[in-house]
């Protein structure tokens, strides 16, 4: 009885195909960690622009009360 083989015996392509998945995958990794630390980012933007019109806001207020 003769034995059908879908898939020859070809380490090359083997590793190649590896060597592209494993790429592959780091690159989705690395994207996850760029997305991951740049919404860490924009938050901290957002919150120190908060205070920054918060400290904005007192300063506008006590340079009224000296002028007068």
């Amino acid at each position: 009885m003769t034995e059908i083989n879908l898939f020859p015996k070809q380490p090359q392509s083997v590793t190649v195909l590896v060597f592209i998945t494993v790429l592959i995958v780091l690159l989705l990794i690395l994207t996850v960690m760029v997305h991951m630390r740049n919404r860490k980012l924009k938050r901290t933007l957002e919150e120190q622009m908060a205070e920054r019109r918060l400290l904005d806001k007192i300063c506008a207020d006590f340079t009224a009360v000296v002028q007068m």
